[in-house]
């Protein structure tokens, strides 16, 4: 258990300070992904018994971008406005204020 926990611990941690790769570069793709639902099972200890259980997951709609520097590529999460105005090739830059509606 504690072995387990150490491990989570170090994945959050890596999670967290790996950051943002890719700050300018061109769009080389765009995808969006309809609301959906999807079915996931997960893992749940009762006394001293594991069972799993199946849980539904709502994904709301979503609008990503490709930016690639040359040497990093990296998906951008952007608003529907943003995604609409941007165009495969164009150079953009997650600094620059009218950027702003990329996240994170």
């Amino acid at each position: 258990m504690k072995k387990a926990l150490v491990v989570l611990i170090l994945i959050v941690l890596l999670a967290l300070l790996t950051g943002c790769v890719v700050d300018n570069g061109t769009v080389i793709d765009k995808r969006f992904t309809a609301e959906h639902k999807a079915f996931s099972p997960y893992v749940v200890m009762i006394g001293k018994q594991t069972q799993i259980m199946p849980r539904w997951i709502h994904h709301s709609d979503s609008w990503e971008i490709l930016v690639s520097d040359g040497e990093y590529t990296e998906w951008w999460q952007v608003s529907e406005e943003y995604y609409n105005k941007t165009n495969i090739g164009d150079t953009v830059d997650r600094r620059k204020e009218g950027d702003s509606d990329v996240n994170d």
